[in-house]
């Protein structure tokens, strides 16, 4: 093989994937190695799964794969819980004045609650792994689910409103498919903050307004970008 085909294949090789792909395999097995028993359990969740990594770019991005791993973990548990049924209530009556399959709805609640708690403690130490990376100040900066969510949706909207337009400018189509993959990009960054999420997804709009070819489509996305970040910057470049 020719060194030319080889960097060739290179530059098509994703390695943010293969970490992407790694993490989550870790993510999703790693509960296999905690007892919940040890009081460090849900750091050693993160810090063990930071161990297989070497530079600092793929510990970043395992981190950033981690907090959206649980987020949606917790996003999931907590639409499970049911807060009406107080856990003092529940105590103070004991399990054994409930039927069989109130004692395990109640059980079931429980867990859901200890699950939620496990979930936001191990989100604290990936914040404060990224942070000693050298992202500071994350928690204070942090999206709210509801924004995370709201801004999600945006994004989903836009990307079929891209595909409307796509259609018949096969001229530019990598463009367009280049700029898909960005904004889907965009989606996993959230666990960085809003400040230098905002950044990013004004460096990104920018670099691509700069493409003369593809003003059709920006002029008509144009509304949808500015939902997505209200930004002075960015409206700015847009007008």
């Amino acid at each position: 093989m020719e060194i030319e085909e080889i960097t060739s294949l290179m530059r098509e090789f994703d390695f943010d994937d293969v970490i992407k792909q790694q993490s989550r395999e870790y993510l999703t097995t790693a509960h296999k190695f905690v007892s919940y028993q040890d009081k460090d359990d849900d750091k050693k969740y993160i810090t063990n799964g930071l161990k297989r990594f070497i530079n600092k770019s793929d510990k970043m991005i395992y981190l950033v794969e981690a907090i959206n791993y649980l987020n949606e973990e917790l996003s999931q548990t907590v639409e499970r819980i049911d807060y009406g049924l107080s856990d003092t209530y529940q105590y103070s009556h004991g399990l054994a004045n409930f039927s069989i399959y109130e004692r395990e709805f109640i059980q079931d609640n429980r867990e859901l609650k200890l699950q939620k708690k496990r979930c936001e403690t191990r989100i604290f130490y990936a914040v404060r792994e990224l942070e000693k990376l050298g992202l500071k100040n994350l928690d204070k900066s942090a999206f709210t689910v509801s924004e995370v969510d709201d801004l999600t949706r945006k994004i989903n909207a836009l990307l079929i409103k891209i595909d409307e337009l796509s259609v018949g400018q096969e001229v530019i189509f990598n463009f367009i498919e280049e700029l898909k993959a960005d904004l889907k990009e965009m989606m996993a960054d959230f666990p960085l903050g809003k400040k230098r999420w905002q950044q990013r997804f004004v460096g990104i709009i920018a670099s691509y307004i700069s493409n003369k070819g593809a003003d059709v489509i920006f002029d008509q996305i144009k509304p949808e970008l500015i939902k997505i970040i209200k930004d002075r910057i960015i409206t700015n470049l847009l007008h």
